[in-house]
């Protein structure tokens, strides 16, 4: 994680609902910076983070729902750095 800024990793993070959830019905932080808003695909909302965005250690993901959201829950999460290959040694 240290070496991601530097290396040009790509950040995503992604988090999975019982049942499809509109964009605009969740904010989502990470370490507590909002995201921007993430992107649908099917049950699962999608952010790309910066490499900055992730520290070493435990990181904080808060979802926070709309009052106008209908009820569901969260169920999996998945957060993954890739790193270029040419940055790798």
């Amino acid at each position: 994680i240290a070496a991601a800024p530097a290396s040009g990793a790509v950040v995503t993070l992604r988090l999975q609902f019982v049942t499809p959830v509109p964009p605009g019905d969740v904010t989502v932080s990470l370490n507590g910076s909002e995201l921007p808003t993430g992107a649908a695909n099917e049950r699962w909302l999608e952010f790309n983070l910066p490499p900055t965005g992730l520290k070493p250690g435990a990181n904080q993901v808060l979802a926070m729902f709309a009052a106008k959201a209908k009820p569901t829950r969260l169920t999996d999460l998945h957060c993954t750095v890739r790193f270029s290959k040419t940055s790798v040694r």
